[in-house]
């Protein structure tokens, strides 16, 4: 299991993403073993997709530990899939004073959410935390 990190160009959106976050990283895919892919993305809403394309240089990558039970986490993210993407929570990033708004998700969201469900940073709040900030997080993880 990894955590890919898209750092292309990308649109709009992508670069007031990296803006607002003073970070790199625009989107995160939790990747399982299998390849199949879990994020919350617009045009999908939380979803797993196995048709991402994983271009050389768009994306970086952090493993997840193997000590975190990958079948945890699967099983977390198939209850979340068929929400609503969180376009209000992604305004938060832009005008931090916003209220979350229930039900919405966005991809670092759900991946941080995700992992928390196998014992990784219990004590963060998934809906402050962004893709920069999350590839900061999981590269402090030990092997």
């Amino acid at each position: 299991m990894r955590l890919a990190f898209y750092q292309a160009k990308g649109g709009f959106i992508n670069r007031a993403i990296r803006w607002r976050t003073n970070g790199p990283f625009s989107h995160v895919e939790l990747v399982f073993s299998d390849g199949v892919s879990f994020s919350a993305h617009a045009k999908e809403g939380v979803r797993f997709t196995s048709l991402i394309n994983w271009a050389p240089g768009d994306w970086f990558y952090v493993a997840i530990p193997a000590r975190y039970p990958e079948a945890a986490v699967r099983k977390w993210c198939s209850l979340q899939t068929g929400k609503r993407y969180g376009y209000w929570e992604i305004m938060r990033f832009l005008i931090p004073f916003l209220p979350p708004v229930a039900g919405e998700k966005f991809c670092s969201q759900v991946c941080t959410n995700a992992l928390k469900h196998a014992g990784l940073w219990k004590d963060v709040d998934p809906v402050d935390v962004g893709p920069s900030e999350l590839a900061l997080m999981a590269l402090q993880l030990t092997p």
